[in-house]
């Protein structure tokens, strides 16, 4: 490049793709300088140099050795180019700069825009394939039967409910119906699924006709009556479009019709060989705990459930360090502080941001960042506090219509009775779980939020400003009188919650240790684990030592022993806690299982809360139920991709629409979703949260940043346009100014989110395992997909709404 157009590279950037005029040539006098001729002459021969037309087009894949081969063609200039989403908006912008032309000037700025750019290109090729699924893991299945294939056109006629009677005539029915019709998709014993042409709501009665049944099997009736329990939008499958949504009913039999019912189960049970089995529901479940459970590991936060009775406190090791934050010797004052704060005014469903000071001394400060300037200085003066600490509120009913759900197989499987000894926990709710968890009102979700975040939004008050007399104003904030509740926490999923049934069971058991047997008296036992009190407090076992134990006091079952191998899981106290080894030919559960079901009767359940009592069995689980019902925080699961890390599972909860405004009855759930592919998987996003991913360690378990979402607001939904993930100290309140005032010229809402990325727990739940074995049998290559979700998941992260803090921060202009 001659050095007189390396000078004045800008002058020449500024006029490509201008036609030379006497203005122009005035222009680049002025900048250049009239008297340097040769420079003039030069910046004029490379300016017409870009202007003339190229007759080489471009080619993506030139670039890339065939790593890109799914191009699309573009025709410009009589030229067709190959091009890919990035490349053909550059190119195009290019081509409308030289007046519609592919110049020579087009063809370098597209040649150095791929050598700038090649990593995202390569990200963009790869983002094509991938795909982000959409669930709520929340969502109700109804698998209680195994399903089989079962396609045959039917007519549907929808009831009115007024003039419905059991032991009406059908005919007097069909007087007062709307009919339209469907095409069956699976059926069961006492139950129907099908697509329709129109959606009906949930408890809708519905009587259907079978094309074709009567020809092969005789019915004085060929009407059968359902109700349906689910309605929603079908896939978008050109071969059904004639039947656009999807209902699934179970059979009403008032006024029942026996003759179908013996067809129904005669071609099920005759029929298993040719027709296949539906396992649609049950894989949908399963994918679901799979995501509950590694969302439920590492996730920050703290549930508070109540009622007007019930009490309790629900989360993981992450939400133990936030409860015992507010314990003390008397019990916690977390309670006493919301109580304080005013907590139960709190607009349903809308995040509150909390700011909690906790003293050496033991005493506590808080208050909620409402309206006032008292309470925003003390937010600013908690930034300059290392014993401060940030949480998000959000108050929510408690939805309580999946608490009691059941986890089993569907009944009728081969595999359910196996599975039903293994599985009573999860489908076991004692009374007085059930009378504690029906007297649930509200929920508080307490969310730490990261003070770098917060930090980097507002501008810090100097510490000068915080005068002793200025400090004297939060003693308001001071929670006078220390009244602690009796607040019981619960682990979920963690060691001290119960993964199976246990009982007390005092009887002999006897140990090999170390060439030497020992005699101890078990406390209580479940299928796989088993508690022994031992005779030498001084006795230690290393984890994980592998002792063969004996009941001497307890006859065999048939052919099955109680005696069995176990190892090491803890000793604590003189209590030494075991568990079966699974690899052997026959492990402990095989005996107890059958020792359980004869004795059941007379078995005492173990599980004792300090608080609430006895006879709680299955509350974990129905308040994790309960909770996940009534999340408003959006979360999801990261597993690796083309050099680096992306989103493979977003959970989206009914309740999140609140702060997120998208149509949620428009999103198919457990399908790919394009709207969160633009979120997360465009390039910044991506290349970030990978960034975010590689930072956690031991020492940074938890890494925070912040999330742009460019939205283009609709009626009853919106369309993402952009996303940017920004580094705590990437930005600041007046660049957010900038950036929104930016983005309202284009006509988009800006949503902003703290973002949270950690690694996954290692523990995985052994309650799926029959209903992977369950589902690999009637399709292997469903459960090949499952099992490989479970080994490619690396991390998790949640995002949480900061758009009302924001606002907050730039209303008051103080801090």
């Amino acid at each position: 490049m001659d050095d007189a157009v390396k000078r004045h590279e800008d002058v020449i950037e500024k006029l490509r793709g201008v036609e030379l005029s006497t203005k122009i040539n005035e222009y680049i006098k002025a900048k250049i300088g009239a008297h340097r001729h040769s420079d003039i002459f030069m910046v004029k021969s490379e300016l017409n140099r870009l202007s003339k037309i190229s007759k080489r087009p471009f080619r993506i894949d030139q670039y890339f050795n065939g790593q890109i081969t799914n191009y699309s063609e573009l025709a410009a200039s009589g030229l067709t180019h190959h091009v890919d989403p990035v490349t053909e908006r550059k190119l195009r912008d290019e081509i409308s700069r030289f007046q519609g032309n592919y110049t020579v000037g087009a063809a370098e700025a597209m040649e150095q825009f791929v050598k700038i750019n090649k990593e995202r290109i390569l990200h963009e090729h790869h983002n094509q394939n991938a795909e982000i699924t959409v669930l709520d893991i929340s969502e109700t299945i109804y698998r209680k039967e195994e399903r089989m294939h079962f396609a045959v056109r039917c007519e549907i006629y929808l009831l009115d409910k007024r003039h419905y009677r059991k032991n009406a005539p059908i005919d007097r029915l069909l007087n007062y119906a709307t009919k339209f019709k469907g095409l069956t998709q699976n059926i069961s014993l006492n139950g129907l699924r099908l697509r329709a042409q129109q959606p009906c709501d949930k408890g809708a009665l519905l009587l259907v006709k079978f094309s074709g049944i009567e020809q092969e099997f005789k019915m004085d009736s060929p009407y059968v009556l359902f109700e349906c329990v689910f309605s929603e939008r079908a896939s978008r499958n050109q071969k059904y479009k004639e039947f656009p949504h999807s209902l699934s009913m179970r059979k009403v039999h008032r006024p029942s019709n026996k003759e179908f019912d013996l067809y129904s189960a005669r071609l099920i049970h005759a029929n298993k060989l040719r027709l296949s089995v539906d396992i649609d529901n049950v894989v949908r479940a399963v994918d679901n705990n799979i995501t509950e459970q590694f969302i439920t590991n590492r996730e920050q936060g703290l549930t508070l459930l109540g009622g007007k009775e019930s009490l309790v406190a629900l989360g993981n090791s992450i939400g133990k360090e936030i409860f015992d934050l507010f314990s003390i010797e008397q019990g916690s004052v977390l309670p006493s502080l919301l109580r304080k704060d005013k907590a139960n005014k709190l607009e349903i469903g809308k995040p509150f941001f909390w700011c909690v000071i906790k003293q050496k001394d033991g005493r506590f400060f808080s208050t909620f960042l409402r309206e006032g300037k008292l309470s925003a200085f003390f937010s600013a003066y908690c930034l300059l506090r290392n014993d401060a600490h940030f949480f998000q509120v959000t108050k929510t009913k408690a939805v309580k219509e999946r608490a009691f759900v059941s986890h089993s197989l569907p009944t009728t499987s081969e595999m359910s009775e196996k599975a039903t000894r293994d599985r009573r926990m999860t489908d076991y709710y004692s009374p007085n779980t059930r009378k504690f968890v029906n007297d649930l009102e509200h929920i508080y979700h307490i969310v730490p939020v990261d003070k770098n975040v917060l930090t980097s939004i507002s501008p810090i008050t100097d510490r000068k400003d915080f005068t002793p007399g200025a400090v004297s104003k939060f003693a308001t904030f001071h929670l006078d009188t220390l009244k602690a509740d009796a607040l019981e926490f619960l682990m979920a999923r963690g060691k001290d919650s119960r993964k199976e049934d246990r009982y007390t069971l005092k009887t002999l058991v006897e140990m090999d240790v170390n060439g030497s047997t020992i005699q101890a008296s078990s406390i209580d036992i479940s299928e796989s684990g088993l508690a022994i009190s031992l005779p030498n407090n001084e006795m230690s076992l290393p984890r994980d030592k592998k002792l063969s134990v004996r009941f001497p006091e307890i006859a065999p079952i048939g052919t099955v022993s109680p005696t069995s191998n176990y190892r090491v899981i803890r000793q604590h106290k003189g209590k030494l806690f075991l568990h079966s080894y699974i690899e052997d030919k026959k492990p402990a559960y095989k005996f107890w299982s059958k020792y359980f079901d004869r004795n059941f009767k007379n078995l005492v359940p173990t599980e004792e809360l300090p608080f609430l009592g006895k006879d709680f069995l299955g509350l974990e689980r129905a308040l994790r139920n309960v909770k996940n019902s009534s999340d408003i925080y959006i979360k999801g699961l990261i597993q690796p991709s083309n050099k680096g890390f992306s989103v493979s599972t977003v959970n989206f909860p009914r309740a999140a629409a609140h702060h997120f405004p998208l149509g949620r009855d428009l999103i198919r759930l457990n399908m790919p979703s394009v709207t969160f592919k633009k979120i997360f998987g465009s390039y910044n996003p991506q290349t970030g949260m990978s960034q975010m991913l590689r930072r956690v360690n031991k020492k940074n378990p938890y890494e925070h940043h912040i999330l742009l979402v460019g939205i283009n607001e609709g009626r009853s939904a919106f369309s993402v346009d952009h996303s940017m993930l920004y580094m705590p100290g990437e930005i600041n309140l007046s660049k957010i100014g900038v950036i929104e005032k930016q983005m309202t010229r284009r006509g988009l809402t800006p949503l902003w989110f703290s973002m949270t990325v950690t690694r996954k727990s290692p523990v995985f739940d052994k309650y799926f395992r029959e209903e992977l074995d369950y589902i690999e049998k009637n399709s292997s290559h469903r459960a090949e997909l499952l099992n490989k979700r479970i080994k490619q998941t690396t991390g998790v992260f949640s995002i949480s709404p900061i758009n009302e803090y924001i606002e907050h921060v730039k209303s008051l202009g103080i801090i």
